[in-house]
């Protein structure tokens, strides 16, 4: 599974490169996740999106080879639960 290959990587303390979205258009997302990065992170804390738009995010990220991750706004339970409920578009 792709998330072990990078799970793999921080274990061994190997370098990662991810692209940080910042920005509401999907489009990002995709062309970012066919890039070559290891991981695309949609940056709800200090970029423009929300739970739809990160929504939005990551099922454009599904034709590249990149791990989507979620960064929250804030550690509040609910919004990171809703934030893990999202990642179950990836799967």
């Amino acid at each position: 599974m792709q998330t072990d290959a990078i799970k793999t990587k921080w274990a061994t303390g190997a370098t990662t490169l991810g692209a940080w979205i910042t920005m509401r258009e999907p489009v990002t997302a995709e062309v970012a996740a066919s890039a070559g990065f290891d991981y695309v992170c949609v940056d709800m804390q200090h970029g423009l999106s929300d739970l739809r738009d990160a929504a939005a995010a990551l099922q454009a990220t599904m034709g590249g080879t990149a791990i989507p991750i979620v960064r929250v706004p804030w550690n509040e339970p609910g919004i990171i639960g809703r934030s893990l409920d999202l990642s179950l578009i990836h799967i």
